[in-house]
Order: structure tokens, then C-alpha cells, then sequence
């Protein structure tokens, strides 16, 4: 197994980043973006080069339907799993189908039985060319895009999230699937879809609550993702915030 921490070099290669510029445009925060952008200035006076790069808006707007239908069935699949004996926590019932019911949705929230009744939907045979299967084909194409992007590109740079994180307790909406949810605060799926490598790091704070900035890479090049991870790192200086 490779020494990640060991691949760290103290002289940096100049790297060359990909802002997506349909994702950065879609930020409406001022102050994460006046970060991001500070950063990526940074990144160009230490010989780093940044290329905007667009793509097509279906695409990145198909990132969250896409991911949410097919970690959806993936959800509906592993909870076949649970039938009180194997696996999960057995409940006392008059009936064995009884018990399966309370199994499978005793201790779990909304949001995750609401991906396990989508996930029941698109599996059942009469829906999957028309929703799993879709999603699927979607996801070829979403990686396939991101390939290209990466193939010139040694990452993808973007802040992580359009806003800082809501205050317990805040009328903030729930976050569900709708197709008005926002392309920044869902396109990191994407890494998902396509198995890449990605990390975030904090880039700043807001109110006292942080927000961070995530860089994703190619297909097996974790060593070269920590190591740029390094060059953000250095330049935002935000390293060891864990409070004692």
C-alpha cells in the first residue's frame, strides 16, 4: 500500500486546476466566493495555472437526480438485507411479515425511507428502463464528461458548498429531491458517480461557521491530490482548527 503521507514533497510541481464555471456561477454567497477567489489568485502568483472550463448545463444538472436515484436502489438493495435475524434488530411481532416491517423502518428517518420507497420505485421492473436505467446512462455521461475535464486538468477546484452550514433549529427548508436544488450544493455527487478521488479542506468562516473549498483529481492519483491538498493548505494557512 503506498505511503501517502510519505509522497508529500516539500517542493511543489506547478499544477493546473479546472474551475467549472457553471457550477462557480451558480454561487450566490459573496464571501465564499471573494475566498475562492483570493485562493485562486494565490494559486496563479505561485505558478499554478487556472483554466475555467464549461460544461454543458443538462449535464451538471443531472448530477443530483442521477446520484439520488441510483444510491437510492442501492439503499432499497441493502435493506432486503434486514430481516431480523442475520442482520438488523430483531423486533417482536405477532407475525414474520410484521416483523420485517418494523425491521426495516423502526430507528430510520424520513429522508432515508424516502430513499428507500424512490429506490423501491425505480427497481420494480415496470419503472427501470424508464428511472434506473436513465440514471444509469446518466451516469456514464456525467463520468464520461468529467474525464475529459480531468485528462487535462490535473483537478477540479470549487468551493464545497454554496452557503455555511444552517444553525440548529434554524426555518431552514429540509433538503430533499427536488429539481430546483441548487447545482453547488449538490454537484460534489459527481466524485461519487465517477469513483474519483476528492478532498475538502476549510477555506474560511463566515459568521463564525466554516466553509471549505474541495479539489477532486483522476482515477488513482491520490498522491498527487494530497500533495496539492498541501499547496491549498499552506496558502489558506487553516490547519490544526481542532479546538481543545
Amino acid at each position: 500500500m503506498e505511503d501517502y503521507v510519505s509522497a508529500i514533497k516539500e517542493n511543489k510541481e506547478p499544477y493546473t486546476f479546472a474551475v467549472i464555471k457553471e457550477i462557480y456561477d451558480d454561487l450566490k454567497d459573496e464571501t465564499i466566493k471573494k475566498a475562492f477567489d483570493s485562493l485562486i489568485e494565490e494559486l496563479k502568483q505561485k505558478g499554478h495555472k487556472i483554466n475555467t472550463v464549461s460544461i454543458t448545463l443538462p449535464i451538471v444538472e443531472a448530477i443530483y437526480p442521477a446520484y439520488y436515484i441510483i444510491s437510492s436502489a442501492e439503499a432499497t438493495s441493502s435493506n432486503a438485507n434486514l430481516d431480523g435475524i442475520k442482520f438488523g434488530a430483531y423486533k417482536d411481532a405477532d407475525t414474520y411479515e410484521e416483523m420485517l416491517f418494523k425491521v426495516r423502518t423502526e430507528g430510520f428517518s424520513d429522508r432515508i425511507r424516502r430513499r428507500f420507497v424512490i429506490g423501491s420505485i425505480s427497481l420494480l421492473e415496470e419503472n427501470q428502463e424508464e428511472i434506473y436505467l436513465r440514471a444509469l446512462r446518466c451516469r456514464r455521461m456525467i463520468v464520461e464528461t468529467f474525464n475529459k475535464v480531468l485528462e487535462s486538468n490535473d483537478a477540479i477546484i470549487l468551493p464545497a458548498s454554496p452557503t455555511i452550514a444552517p444553525l440548529f433549529g434554524d426555518d431552514t427548508p429540509k433538503k430533499s429531491f427536488n429539481k430546483d436544488a441548487a447545482i453547488s450544493d449538490n454537484y460534489l455527487a459527481f466524485a461519487n458517480l465517477g469513483g474519483y478521488p476528492s478532498i475538502t479542506l476549510p477555506l474560511g468562516f463566515e459568521d463564525k461557521m466554516p466553509f471549505g473549498v474541495n479539489i477532486t483529481s483522476h482515477h488513482f492519483t491520490e498522491s498527487k491530490l494530497f500533495n496539492i491538498a498541501q499547496v491549498v493548505e499552506d496558502i489558506t494557512g487553516l490547519k490544526d482548527l481542532t479546538k481543545k
